[in-house]
């Protein structure tokens, strides 16, 4: 095992950039092959790397018992995400060339992990862009489960569906590989952000 161990989950890149945008049409799932048992947060290591469609990969670079930062292989653009908010949107982006974001959460209600169906959060969030603050209401929650086709293989997954108003956050979850493995940021009326699919962990 490299680095130093880091108790959480998966959730890439909520927010940013990371690989070339695919496609806006929802993944298809069929049933799992069988119910998935409920998934707990896993441990990563500062090193892991996760390699997506096109060529790209993204790096845990650094982590405590409540956040982790990674960054993607040809930016140095810096995110860091909360644990107990996986699959939302980093609360910092630092070093990016269209600026800084900062979302400070608040007033969390509820958890995701162990992941299962019917797990909700909710929370408070104060997003600040380029010295402008405005307050939301968020909201996360485990929607369904089943089998997905991805570039390595079939796979059972997790999806998890996070709003705050104005953007919406879906990802898929492998509890095989205990890791996010698809991913799509939106903001309704502008499209899509950010798009992704993982070919490969390498831990």
């Amino acid at each position: 095992m490299r680095g130093k161990a880091i108790g959480l989950g998966l959730a890439l890149a909520a927010g940013t950039a990371v690989g070339a945008c695919q496609t806006t049409q929802e993944a298809q799932m069929l049933a799992p092959s069988a119910p998935l048992a409920p998934s707990a947060m896993p441990a990563i290591n500062v090193g892991d790397t996760f390699v997506t469609e096109g060529g790209g990969a993204i790096k845990v670079v650094a982590g405590t018992d409540e956040t982790y930062t990674f960054k993607r292989s040809d930016s140095s653009c810096a995110h860091t995400k909360v644990r107990a908010l996986d699959f939302y949107a980093p609360v910092k982006r630092e070093n990016c060339p269209f600026g800084s974001v900062t979302r400070e959460i608040s007033n969390i209600k509820g958890s995701l992990w162990p992941l299962q169906v019917g797990n909700e959060a909710t929370f408070d969030v104060n997003i600040t862009v380029q010295g402008r603050s405005s307050p939301y209401n968020g909201r996360c929650e485990v929607t369904d489960q089943g089998a997905m086709a991805l570039p390595y293989g079939q796979d059972d997954v997790f999806k998890v569906i996070c709003r705050d108003e104005i953007h919406v956050i879906t990802s898929y979850y492998s509890p095989a590989k205990q890791a996010l493995v698809k991913y799509r940021f939106d903001r309704p009326g502008r499209g899509n952000i950010a798009e992704y699919t993982v070919v490969a962990v390498e831990r």
